[in-house]
């Protein structure tokens, strides 16, 4: 079992604003990151003090953002095919920052994807140099045969974090009381 893994839009707060990189530099590609990055890299943020900031996936930034407590539960489960860069959390307003968060860089991109069963809203056309279209998923639907027991990879058509049943069962178990700002959604497999 699989699970595509997005943050919470139910969730008040969000990042504002992200950090001023390199526009060829893509987090969603599923490759090394070999430029140099802001250290740390800044994320304005609407969070107020006291508050504990959730983790963000998709909505919010395209460059997505972790605590380093989510980042050790895939190690503890064996995962290590990410990147994780300096980060902080910041309201430019109250000045208020949240450290030991890291800006996340998925390595492998896995073209699993059976658009036929999946459903999604196309935003983007593929072109012939082979780039696939870029979507927006509903359902995402993925080819079982083609996944090998991976436990996490990002599919190319909609750059989706997809992570094993077990990943995922223990990512959220190790999160704290107010959780991780996770919403995973089942991944059906053809």
């Amino acid at each position: 079992m699989y699970f595509w893994i997005r943050e919470s839009w139910l969730l008040d707060h969000t990042i504002d604003e992200e950090p001023e990189i390199d526009e060829e530099i893509d987090f969603e590609r599923g490759s090394l990151i070999q430029a140099q990055l802001p250290n740390p890299l800044v994320f304005e943020t609407s969070y107020g003090s006291g508050d504990k900031p959730h983790h963000f996936f998709d909505y919010s930034t395209s460059i997505p953002v972790v605590s380093g407590l989510f980042a050790d539960a895939l190690r503890a489960v064996g995962i290590d095919n990410f990147e994780l860069f300096p980060a902080v959390l910041r309201n430019p307003e109250t000045g208020a920052e949240w450290g030991n968060y890291f800006a996340f860089n998925v390595l492998g991109l896995v073209d699993a994807t059976d658009l036929e069963s999946s459903r999604y809203s196309e935003i983007m056309a593929g072109n012939e140099d082979g780039e696939p279209a870029l979507v927006s998923f509903d359902v995402l639907a993925l080819k079982r045969d083609l996944l090998s027991g991976l436990e996490m990879f990002r599919e190319p058509n909609g750059g989706c974090l997809v992570m094993s049943e077990r990943a995922i069962r223990t990512v959220l178990a190790s999160s704290p009381e107010e959780g991780f700002g996770i919403i995973a959604h089942e991944v059906v497999l053809t």
